[in-house]
C-alpha cells in the first residue's frame, strides 16, 4: 500500500462522513438508519472489489503495525489522533458540537450553524474511520471485510463505555480511549481463556448493552436533574 493509496484511503473516508453528513442534516434523514445504510452499502461495495481476502504487498505500513524504532506504531496512531483532537479543542468547534448534541434547538438559537456542524463532525468521523481502516491493514496484511461488523459494534461500545451519552452533548477523546483499552483487556483475557470466537462475540453485544445501561443510568446528567 503506497503513500498515495493512504491519502485516498483517508479522503475517501471523510469523503463518506461528508456524504452521510448531508444526508442527516441537510436531507434530514434519521442518523441511525442512514449510518446503517451507508454502513451496509460499504460492506456490499468491499465484497464487490473483494470478494475474497487479498494479501497486502509489502509496504511502509508494515512498520506501522509492530513498530518504529523503539516506539509501537500504535502509539504512533493514538498519539496523531490524540493531537488532532487536541487542536480541535481548541476551536469552537468541539463546544458547538456538543451544544448541538445537548439541544440542537437551543445550540441555533445561540447562534451555532447546525447544519455544518452536523456535516463536519460526520466527516472528521469519516475522517478518522479511513485512518484507522490504514492501522487495521497495517496489522492484518489483507483486507477482511467479514471484520466490518464487529469493528463497527465495538466502534460504538468503546466511546459509550467511556462515558459519551446516546443523546449527544457528553464525550471526548480520553472516555472513548479508556472504554476501548477495557474492550481490549476483555478479548485478551477471555483469548487467553481460550474461549470460543462466537462467546467473545457475545461478551462485546453484553458490553455495549452495559455501557448502554451506564450511560442511560450513572453517567446521565438529565436523570440526575430529575432527582
Amino acid at each position: 500500500m503506497t503513500h498515495r493509496s493512504q491519502s485516498r484511503s483517508a479522503r475517501v473516508g471523510a469523503g463518506v462522513g461528508a456524504l452521510t453528513g448531508v444526508l442527516v442534516a441537510i436531507v434530514r434523514l434519521n442518523p441511525v438508519v442512514t449510518s446503517l445504510g451507508v454502513f451496509f452499502l460499504l460492506i456490499g461495495l468491499s465484497l464487490t472489489i473483494a470478494p475474497k481476502p487479498i494479501a497486502a504487498p509489502a509496504n511502509w505500513t508494515d512498520t506501522l503495525g509492530s513498530s518504529i524504532g523503539i516506539v509501537p506504531g500504535a502509539i504512533i496512531t493514538i498519539g496523531g489522533a490524540a493531537i488532532l483532537w487536541l487542536m480541535l479543542k481548541q476551536t469552537a468547534f468541539v463546544s458547538n458540537l456538543l451544544a448541538t448534541g445537548e439541544s440542537d434547538v437551543s445550540a441555533y438559537g445561540s447562534g451555532v450553524n447546525v447544519s455544518a456542524v452536523r456535516v463536519l463532525a460526520y466527516t472528521f468521523g469519516g475522517l478518522i474511520a479511513g485512518i484507522a481502516g490504514i492501522t487495521l491493514s497495517a496489522i492484518l496484511h489483507s483486507s477482511q471485510t467479514s471484520l466490518a461488523t464487529t469493528y463497527a459494534l465495538l466502534g460504538l461500545a468503546a466511546p459509550i463505555l467511556g462515558g459519551a451519552s446516546l443523546g449527544g452533548g457528553r464525550g471526548g477523546m480520553l472516555g472513548t480511549f479508556f472504554g476501548a483499552l477495557a474492550i481490549y483487556e476483555l478479548q485478551q483475557l477471555l483469548t487467553a481463556a481460550h474461549l470460543p470466537p462466537s462467546l467473545i462475540q457475545f461478551s462485546y453485544g453484553a458490553v455495549l448493552i452495559l455501557a448502554v445501561l451506564l450511560g442511560a443510568t450513572l453517567f446521565s446528567p438529565r436523570l440526575g436533574k430529575g432527582h
